[in-house]
């Protein structure tokens, strides 16, 4: 919450989603209301494949930078907050 709160919640270029493992919208809303998450949730299914199988360990949780265009341009946490930062500072 500390990444999303310095370098994504006042970047109008950023939306940061949740992709939930969970089959239920439904449920995997409920958790992120209970959890205080600020951003959007969508479930794996409704996520295109080739930013899917972009996260080649299957961790939890995987940072994934996507642009406009569904193009992946950064992997991980560290390199997709590098890429925010990057475009935030232009």
């Amino acid at each position: 919450m500390e990444s999303y709160q310095a370098k994504i919640a006042g970047n109008p270029a950023v939306e940061l989603i949740q992709v939930s493992q969970d089959h239920d919208l439904g449920e995997a809303e409920k958790w992120a209301r209970e959890a205080k998450l600020p951003w959007p949730v969508l479930l794996q299914k409704d996520i295109p494949e080739e930013v899917m199988s972009y996260s080649p360990d299957g961790s939890v949780p995987d940072y994934v930078l996507v642009n406009s265009a569904g193009e992946v341009v950064a992997n991980g946490k560290e390199a997709a907050f590098s890429k925010i930062e990057s475009h935030s500072s232009e």
